[in-house]
């Protein structure tokens, strides 16, 4: 978790680009096939702000450019880009690196939020 020492969303924020990289061990047993290593549960909850967590799955060390244009099957050259809401829920195989891109501008309108210092992610 990440909190904000100010109060949050701040319209400061929109020249912000915090990012988070999560990625698992990378040891495998011999023997064991990619798609025996598990998983990596992520929940995304922002405090403070909305509409703004990006969730970036790419396979382990590689950093491939996305375009939604040209998506492809194959799983060595896939990029996921996500764009979250409070409380989603990722089941994503341990053998991705996952990257978080968000920015504590704003609320969604029409919410019941109210700011909050600290923020937190």
């Amino acid at each position: 978790m990440h909190e904000f020492k100010l109060e949050v969303p701040t319209t400061s924020a929109a020249t912000w680009h915090c990012k988070y990289g999560i990625s698992t061990s990378d040891f495998k047993p011999d023997g064991t096939a990619a798609e025996d290593m598990g998983y990596t549960y992520l929940i995304a909850e922002n405090y403070g702000f909305d509409n703004n967590v990006i969730v970036i799955v790419q396979p382990r060390n590689k950093f491939l450019d996305f375009n939604f244009r040209s998506q492809t099957n194959n799983p060595e050259k896939m990029t996921k880009v996500f764009k979250s809401t409070f409380g989603r829920k990722y089941l994503i195989p341990a053998e991705y690196d996952i990257f978080l891109d968000f920015a504590p501008i704003s609320f969604a309108r029409g919410t019941d939020q109210t700011p909050i210092n600290p923020g937190k992610f």
